[in-house]
């Protein structure tokens, strides 16, 4: 019969494509796709069998499979890092608020030195025990030398960088008077007058708020800053100066306490002002004929506005002619038995 005979022909021809080639490779069966008509195949299709044949009819690769053994072995793996996690906050106390994210604060310069604001008191305890009717009790000053050194050495080194105006101000009045004050103690009880010590103003030179400065410059600091009533604030140690203040000048009294020195020299005759209406003479105090720059140059004119009323009317209607004071330079000292 045919049957048997197309058989064993379809039988061996499917063996020769998936018959081993001879060089041993292992014939890789072939990616399913579409079916395609296989070339070459000798005569038509059988009968009862599909007309195309699913296997790939392309010669497989002449080169030898690799016959090592696959590795067993773990390919080596890079232990993963990982960033430490940030430390979770403590948890907040029951009831407290919860904590709120605060930027930094911004750097800023360092503030400045403290003035005499913190050593202040010092000086303010020196004149409430030793000031007394406008000058100081140098005697007992001198047993309580420490303090007052203390508080200049707090001057000396006083940083002025932040400081406003009046705050400036009330520091170099102060300064002044306590040096002023340390000079006569230096050479206590034998000093007949500062004005016969060589150099007492225009030489000697004191370490204030880091420079090295006479007085005469340390009080033109002061004047420098606009104010001419300073000449009633600072106190020569002589007794034709304007009185002491029995306090300390801070900023936030300054113009109360500068205002009231003004008006307490201006109105002492014996060294500040006097009119003698007979002979039409204004007398002042020599400090109007040394400073009168620091007045404007019109010393009447600075003066009248602060004299009272009826005073002032009879000034400007009498022209009068203006002469000085002498200025008196005896200490003044108030100690018990003391020349004044």
């Amino acid at each position: 019969m045919k049957l048997p005979l197309l058989l064993g022909s379809l039988i061996l021809t499917l063996a020769a494509c998936t018959a081993p080639s001879s060089t041993g490779d292992t014939l890789v069966p072939a990616e399913p796709s579409s079916p395609e008509p296989v070339s070459g195949s000798p005569g038509p299709p059988l009968a009862g069998l599909p007309a195309t044949i699913p296997a790939s009819t392309e010669p497989a690769s002449t080169e030898p499979a690799s016959t090592e053994p696959a590795s067993t072995e773990p390919a080596p793996t890079e232990p993963a890092v990982s960033e430490p996690a940030p430390p979770e906050s403590a948890p907040a106390k029951l009831g407290s608020p919860e904590p709120v994210d605060v930027d930094p604060p911004e750097a800023s310069a360092p503030e400045a030195a403290p003035l005499p604001d913190l050593r202040l008191s010092l000086w303010q305890g020196l004149l409430a025990d030793h000031q007394d009717r406008g000058g100081l009790r140098y005697a007992g000053l001198a047993k309580d030398r420490r303090k007052l050194d203390a508080y200049l050495d707090a001057v000396a080194q006083a940083d002025l960088g932040r400081l406003g105006r009046e705050e400036k101000l009330a520091f170099w009045i102060n300064a002044y008077n306590a040096l002023v004050a340390r000079g006569v103690l230096e050479r206590y009880p034998g000093l007949e007058s500062v004005i016969k010590v060589e150099g007492f103003f225009d030489a000697e030179r004191h370490l204030v708020a880091g420079e090295d400065l006479t007085l005469n410059e340390l009080e033109r600091k002061a004047l420098d800053l606009g104010d001419p009533r300073v000449h009633f604030a600072v106190v020569c140690a002589s007794t034709g100066c304007p009185d002491l203040l029995g306090e300390a000048f801070t900023a936030q009294s300054l113009e109360e306490q500068l205002a009231a020195q003004t008006s307490a020299f201006l109105g002492d005759p014996s060294k500040g002002l006097r009119f003698d209406e007979e002979s039409g003479t204004l007398w002042l105090s020599s400090i109007f004929d040394w400073y009168a720059k620091d007045f404007g140059g019109d010393v009447l004119g600075w003066i009248l506005p602060l004299l009272p009323a009826d005073l002032a009317a009879a000034l400007a209607e009498t022209s009068p002619r203006v002469k000085f004071i002498d200025y008196d330079w005896s200490p003044n000292d108030r100690s018990p038995n003391d020349r004044s």
